[in-house]
């Protein structure tokens, strides 16, 4: 099962960077560069929660799904309410900038990965997430704020949704003046 979840996460990343990088990066100019960037950035707010899903898929992990399917129903139904509710505008003058979408659906990705599967799914895909809200910044579609908003939103969404896998789980626990850690694993 380790190699499944293996080869798919080679093959988002590959489908990832193909889908950005397809022309020869050496022979555009800074615009056309950004805008494979932006491609990567836009790309990612669909791919990472479906590699999200197939992995639960694959995993045969069905309360995961269903987890999975909560948090991020939960933090999209949340920001778009807000974007929708609020009167907000884009760097660029179009309306609904709070909070951003691309932000929440990769951060809620992430989190999910992270507090389900452990840190060797999470923390690539908190790259990739840290990357999206960077570009969307980057490209004047959100302000920052919109994407810290979007962020927090997907973080306590599936921070509060998500349980460990049935596997080994790694954390700091601290309490006054100590510092340790925390092994368990689910059965």
């Amino acid at each position: 099962m380790e190699r499944a979840k293996d080869l798919i996460a080679f093959i988002l990343i590959t489908a990832i960077f193909s889908f950005s990088f397809v022309p020869d990066v050496r022979s555009q100019s800074v615009t056309e560069l950004g805008d494979a960037f932006n491609n990567f950035s836009n790309a990612s707010a669909y791919l990472l929660p479906a590699f999200v899903f197939g992995m639960t898929l694959v995993e045969k992990d069905k309360p995961g799904t269903v987890q999975f399917v909560e948090s991020a129903g939960m933090a999209m139904g949340i920001t778009f309410t807000l974007k929708y509710s609020l009167d907000t505008t884009r760097p660029n003058g179009e309306p609904h900038s709070f909070p951003s979408g691309h932000a929440t659906i990769t951060v809620v990705s992430a989190e999910f990965l992270y507090k389900r599967y452990g840190w060797k799914y999470g923390l690539p895909a908190y790259f990739v997430a840290a990357y999206v809200g960077y570009d969307r910044v980057r490209t004047n579609v959100h302000y920052p704020i919109d994407v810290l908003g979007g962020a927090t939103i997907a973080f306590i969404s599936a921070y509060t949704i998500a349980k460990p896998y049935k596997d080994w789980t790694v954390q700091p626990v601290t309490e006054k003046n100590e510092l340790g850690v925390k092994v368990s694993r689910r059965f």
